[in-house]
């Protein structure tokens, strides 16, 4: 169902690296095709590595970036080979095979040197394959999985033992004794992992390689972050177009990343730092942040830090992984970050902030009722480095400054000072098997909707008292299984998914 959101997102960091290759004349042999919207996904075209790298960097929504070997008919014009039809495991070799050899994958996978062994020339890598089957002959999953195992050792003469085989332990390894495949397993923890999909559909064949993973196996939703967690966590993808559903979008500057493109040539830091425009003050307060996920997948976003800040380079294990373009990638998506300019090798800023400086820029706070939720969000937020740009609040949304109908202090958070800017409430509130609350759901439900009416009419009384302001935009975005619910109290509450 996100697949509007991901594709809105990848034709604006198309049209924003256009128009850095076009603003400074950078000669760079880069044509964007228009990407298409696909169940499931979106499907693109990319020309480099570069733009590959910039996905990886900035895409909030997507969970993983698949490169396809092969695909349709209707795909296969771009130089994409055609799918192949496999109805026994002998032809599925075969063919996989003169697909390995006619892409030529050994000039971008890196293989050891040959030794002239059979127990010798383990990969560097570790190779999992994951695969699917519908209304097809081949529909033994496990069958198929060994067999491109096979072809993967006939082809590049490489070996799997001990954790190297998809995590499964091969017979040398348990004839060798426990003490072999212990350090087997310890060698292996480091290595980078290659993914391959093998989707098999009415006896056609497609192979794509998953380029979002690394050694850990993590998807992209996996930011890096989210170590600690409370009761019924929300994806970091689905928070991050929960964001987007509500009316909060990205505002990426990729002109600091033209030095990527100058072939080897280093602007003055003049021109590096150029002049951004200001972000408009966003109040955005979640009622139910439980491990902050939606606060700190918000912070992010207005203080413009990628997404993929704290994931390792993508590509591990082949020959495109260039560890140090991603890094300085990182560094110089950072630099130009609203909050903060110094920033370290793992992607959080150094700088510590006043609080002032943090209600000119950004408005977040995280309420939730349980003590140990907001232990978690706040250890959650100072990984991912966005600490100093979210409150917390412990206590019962009503009681929330924001939703306070008795005033404000002046000590009070900065979404009470919000007058005529937009406020963003985005919550997944507690619904489900997982959540103890049963029939006290609905009466939950219509306190929520009855303190936004009530804050909504506070704001409109103070702002119709002041002619020369705008009126107040406010955006709702709600994750939850009660939307029949919601839309027969009419309250001013809108499901997002």
């Amino acid at each position: 169902g996100l697949e509007k959101l991901l594709h809105h997102e990848i034709v604006y960091l198309q049209q924003q690296w256009q128009r850095v290759i076009d603003e400074y004349s950078i000669h760079v042999q880069e044509t964007f095709q228009k990407p298409k919207i696909m169940a499931g996904g979106v499907t693109l075209t990319v020309a480099d590595t570069t733009f590959l790298y910039i996905l990886h960097l900035y895409l909030g929504t997507a969970s993983h970036i698949y490169w396809r070997f092969n695909a349709a008919t209707n795909e296969a014009d771009n130089g994409v080979a055609p799918l192949f039809r496999a109805r026994g495991f002998p032809e599925l070799k075969r063919k996989l095979k003169d697909l390995i050899i006619s892409q030529n994958w050994a000039c971008w996978l890196d293989l050891p040197s040959p030794s002239g062994k059979d127990v010798g020339n383990i990969p560097p890598w570790k190779l999992k394959v994951k695969v699917t089957t519908s209304k097809s002959k081949l529909i033994h999953t496990k069958a198929v999985e060994e067999r491109v195992f096979e072809t993967f050792h006939e082809v590049f003469g490489v070996n799997f033992t001990g954790d190297n085989r998809n995590n499964h332990q091969t017979d040398q390894g348990i004839a060798g004794g426990l003490d072999n495949v212990e350090t087997d397993l310890d060698d292996d923890r480091s290595k980078p992992t290659l993914h391959l999909l093998i989707r098999i559909e009415r006896d056609m064949v497609q192979v794509s390689l998953d380029t979002s993973t690394s050694s850990d196996s993590n998807p992209l939703h996996r930011r890096g972050y989210r170590l600690a967690t409370a009761k019924a966590p929300l994806r970091e993808d689905l928070a991050y177009a929960l964001l987007l559903a509500g009316g909060l979008m990205p505002s990426w500057d990729l002109r600091s990343l033209r030095a990527l493109l100058l072939q080897g040539e280093s602007p003055s830091p003049n021109v590096l730092r150029h002049e951004s425009s200001p972000t408009p003050l966003v109040c955005l307060f979640d009622p139910f942040c439980g491990s902050g996920t939606i606060a700190i997948e918000g912070a992010g976003l207005l203080a413009k830090m990628p997404p993929g800040r704290l994931r390792p380079p993508p590509l591990q294990g082949t020959r495109f992984c260039d560890e140090s373009l991603w890094n300085r990638m990182k560094s110089l998506a950072l630099e130009t970050a609203n909050i903060g300019r110094e920033v370290d090798s793992s992607g959080i800023s150094n700088e510590t902030f006043s609080s002032q400086e943090i209600k000119k820029c950004i408005s977040i706070s995280a309420n939730d009722r349980d003590t140990g939720a907001i232990e978690s969000a706040k250890s959650n937020a100072q990984r991912a480095g966005v600490d100093k740009l979210i409150e917390f609040n412990c206590g019962s949304f009503s009681s929330h400054p924001l939703f306070n109908r008795f005033g404000s202090r002046d000590d009070m958070l900065p979404l009470t000072n919000c007058s005529d800017e937009t406020v963003i409430i985005a919550t997944n509130p507690p619904y489900g098997k997982r959540t103890a609350w049963g029939k006290e759901l609905q009466k939950l439900y219509q306190k929520l909707g009855h303190s936004i009416k009530s804050m909504l009419d506070r704001k409109r009384s103070t702002i119709d008292a002041k002619e020369e302001r705008k009126s107040k935009k406010v955006h709702y975005a709600i994750i939850g299984d009660k939307s029949r619910l919601i839309r027969s109290t009419k309250l001013p509450l809108q499901v997002a998914f």
